[in-house]
């Protein structure tokens, strides 16, 4: 038997499914591949100043449903997922139109 007859007829190895990753993963990895998984994976992380001003903000977007503001409708909380890459995660704040409205 030849070398290239083993790797022909070997089988390819099947990773198990994945399971779904948050959008919120692969921004924070694309901002810094080092602490994704501490913050997504292993839950490790510290809360500063700037992280509790977020928190404070996004309390105001965190319950789902809708309101019509200056006549457009603006959801909060809207669940979204990626079928590409099989990633559920929630659009802070959605306009239909994508504009920003100045408040």
């Amino acid at each position: 038997m030849h070398f290239g007859d083993a790797v022909s007829s070997a089988k390819p190895m099947l990773a198990e499914p994945l399971e779904p990753t948050e959008i919120s993963a692969l921004q924070q990895w694309s901002y810094c591949p080092r602490q994704c998984p501490w913050i997504h994976f292993e839950r490790v992380f510290e809360d500063n100043l700037l992280t509790e001003r977020g928190q404070a903000l996004h309390k105001r977007v965190d319950d789902p449903g809708f309101e019509v503001r200056d006549g457009l409708r603006v959801e909060p909380a809207l669940p979204i997922f990626c079928d590409h890459l099989k990633a559920p995660d929630v659009m802070s704040l959605a306009l239909p139109d994508a504009r920003l409205v100045a408040r």
